[in-house]
């Protein structure tokens, strides 16, 4: 009785093994299937972000967020004296508000390089977008109770810069 039993259990996994073998392969074939796809759609994705960089190449934004304290001295004080060729893009939660394209802005506030805290300045030099955080002089401003214009002589100094530095304070 026990030798039939073994005989038994080797004749269950006998007709079981290919059963799970087949359904492991469909599901192998089905998340192929599945990634392939996205694959695809994300190369599309990136040529379409390089060429709308191309198609905006040389200009600048002025990314802020909806941080209370910050936005309201950003409105008040910043906004006003930046040049009109700056283009503003306004963070309100993890929405892009601008006149651009929201996929393509939230890629290029994803691809920031110094994520040291808003305002971001951005710009787009031969189709690259260069960043630089001016949260430094922005809270220094706020907590030292400085005037504005060392934070605006940063904003200022990063966009009539032909190419990306370090602006030092």
């Amino acid at each position: 009785m026990r030798y039939a039993r073994g005989i038994l259990y080797v004749i269950y996994f006998l007709i079981y093994l290919p059963v799970v073998i087949l359904g492991m392969m469909i599901l192998f074939v089905c998340m192929l299937w599945r990634i392939f796809p996205d694959a695809q759609e994300n190369r599309l994705f990136r040529q379409e972000y390089q060429e709308f960089l191309l198609s905006i190449e040389g200009k600048s934004f002025f990314c802020y967020n909806n941080n209370t304290r910050s936005q309201l001295f950003i409105e008040a004080i910043v906004l006003p004296v930046l040049s009109p060729e700056v283009n503003v893009i306004f963070l309100n939660g993890k929405t892009p508000e601008s006149d651009f394209s929201r996929r393509f802005i939230s890629q290029m506030l994803y691809g920031i390089n110094d994520r040291t805290g808003f305002p971001y300045l951005l710009k787009v030099v031969n189709g690259e977008v260069l960043d630089q955080s001016a949260n430094n002089e922005l809270f220094n401003t706020f907590n030292q109770n400085k005037a504005p214009d060392q934070l605006l002589h940063k904003i200022n100094a990063f966009y009539q810069s032909p190419e990306h530095k370090a602006i030092s304070s």
